[in-house]
C-alpha cells in the first residue's frame, strides 16, 4: 500500500494555516511520516520603503521574520512537535510553479494543500496544483475535523478505485469506529426512445449487475473487518460528480478519498474526468487524491 514518508505543507499566513497545521499532525502520526516541510511561497517578498521604515526591526529581512512566525505557529499547534522532523520555508516566486518545483526535488509523497470557498479564479490554481503535482494532494478546507467516522469512496471498479479504497481501509483500520461508503455512480444503456418504456424491466438488471461487479471488485480485497457498505446511484443527469457530493453531505462525511490515473509517468499528471469534476464541486468536505508513486 502507499505510503507518505515525506510530507509537504502550504501556508499562506491566513486564519486556514490553523487548521491545516493541525490537520498535518493528524496525518504525521495517522502515516508516521519521516519528514515534514511547512512550506510559504510569496510572488514577491519586497516591502514598500514606507512600510519597512515602520517595522520595528527591519534589520531583519522579511522572509527570516516570515520563517520564524512560521516556525512559532507550527510548533504551538503541532502537538509532540519534537519527535517529528519538521522544516519550515519561505521562498520567494511564483507560487504554483515553486510549489511544483520542490515537490519534485524534495521527493514529496503527500501535498497537504488548503481548500477554501471557491473565489473567481482561484478554482484554476487549485486544478493546476492538482494535475501537474506527481504527489497525492490532501485538500482541506478550513472547518475540517480530525475525527473521521465515515469516508466516501467513489468507484469505478477499476485499480484505481481500489488503490482509494485499500487507503480508506487503512485509515478506518487505524481511527477504529471509522466506516466507508462505497459509491458506483451508473447510466442506463443507451437503447433510444425504447428506454423510456423497458426502463421499469431493464433497471432491475443493471442493478444486478452493479451489484455482481462490487462482489467481483471486493473479493481481491482485505477489509480488515472495516464496516464498508455499497452505494448504487443512478446519474440521469450526466452530473456524476455532483452526485458524489450530495452523497458526501448525505452521508455526513468526514473525508472523500479519489484515485487518479497512474499507469505511467505521464499518465500520473492526469487527475481523470471524475476526479477533476469531483474537485469542482466539492469544497466543503476534506478530499484526498491518490496518485501512485512511479520511480
Amino acid at each position: 500500500m502507499q505510503e507518505f514518508k515525506r510530507i509537504m505543507v502550504g501556508l499562506d499566513f491566513s486564519p486556514l494555516d490553523s487548521s491545516l497545521i493541525e490537520y498535518a499532525a493528524f496525518v504525521a502520526n495517522l502515516c508516521r511520516v519521516d519528514k515534514i516541510y511547512f512550506i510559504h511561497i510569496r510572488k514577491d517578498l519586497s516591502l514598500p520603503a514606507s512600510i519597512e521604515n515602520v517595522i520595528i526591526d527591519n534589520t531583519v529581512p522579511i522572509d527570516e521574520r516570515l520563517k520564524y512566525e512560521m516556525s512559532e505557529k507550527v510548533k504551538r499547534l503541532f502537538p509532540h512537535y519534537q519527535y517529528f522532523n519538521i522544516e519550515c520555508e519561505v521562498i520567494e516566486g511564483s507560487p504554483t510553479q515553486e510549489l511544483l518545483h520542490r515537490i519534485e526535488v524534495k521527493q514529496i509523497d503527500l501535498l497537504i494543500a488548503g481548500r477554501k470557498p471557491e473565489i473567481k479564479g482561484s478554482g484554476v490554481v487549485i486544478k493546476q496544483i492538482a494535475r501537474n503535482s506527481k504527489c497525492s494532494i490532501w485538500f482541506v478546507p478550513e472547518k475540517a475535523t480530525t475525527q473521521i467516522e465515515r469516508i466516501l469512496v467513489p468507484t469505478d471498479f477499476s485499480k484505481i478505485s481500489q488503490n482509494a479504497l485499500e487507503y480508506g481501509i487503512f485509515i478506518a483500520e487505524k481511527l477504529k469506529n471509522t466506516e466507508i461508503f462505497v459509491e458506483h455512480i451508473y447510466t442506463m444503456p443507451q437503447m433510444g426512445s425504447y428506454i423510456r418504456y423497458a426502463q421499469d424491466k431493464v433497471l432491475p438488471l443493471v442493478e444486478n449487475t452493479n451489484t455482481d461487479m462490487y462482489n467481483e471488485f471486493m473479493e481481491d480485497i482485505d477489509t480488515k473487518n472495516v464496516s464498508i457498505s455499497p452505494i448504487f446511484t443512478l446519474n440521469e443527469s450526466y452530473a456524476g460528480a455532483f452526485l458524489s457530493e450530495a452523497t458526501a453531505t448525505a452521508k455526513n462525511v468526514q473525508l472523500i478519498i479519489a484515485g487518479s490515473q497512474g499507469k505511467n509517468a505521464f499518465s500520473r499528471l492526469v487527475l481523470g474526468s471524475f476526479t477533476e469534476k469531483l474537485l469542482d464541486a466539492n469544497n466543503q468536505f476534506p478530499m484526498l487524491i491518490l496518485k501512485p508513486k512511479i520511480a
